[in-house]
């Protein structure tokens, strides 16, 4: 990530799981601007379609901010416990998605979240804020 012990230490504990996931993205070559919101939102511009989007980009990070200490430590023990798995997860589910192997794809997501359930006491809320609460606004 290129921060030092002591300037983790200033950051909140959702901040380093965020960037802990993202710099290990980063390394698997995985480019947010190949995602399907960006290919269909140059489309969009390219067709002169107005875009209105239904949330802000600091949003989830207002959200994730909000979340109590508690949880945001589960959130970076979490991302911490899983760093060095993610390289063999994500080929996987990438493996199954580019086969259209939509059935090993939806198995798969459901384990990880059995997993996430299980190591992070937090889940529930975290959940319930990140995609329930999220929904609403």
């Amino acid at each position: 990530m290129g921060f030092t012990k002591d300037q983790l230490n200033r950051f909140k504990p959702w901040f380093v799981g965020l960037n802990l996931g993202l710099a290990k993205l980063k390394k698997l070559d995985v480019d947010a601007g190949l995602g399907l919101d960006i290919h269909f939102l140059n489309k969009a511009h390219e067709q002169g379609i107005e875009i209105l989007e239904l949330e802000i980009p600091t949003s989830q990070m207002e959200m994730l901010a909000s979340l109590p200490e508690n949880i945001q430590m589960d959130y970076l023990s979490y991302t911490l416990g899983e760093y060095t798995k993610i390289d063999s997860t994500f080929h996987e589910v990438l493996d199954a998605w580019q086969n259209g192997d939509t059935e090993r794809t939806n198995t798969l997501s459901r384990v990880k979240m059995r997993e996430l359930e299980d190591e992070m006491p937090g889940m529930e809320e975290y959940y319930n804020r990140m995609f329930c609460e999220r929904e609403k606004q």
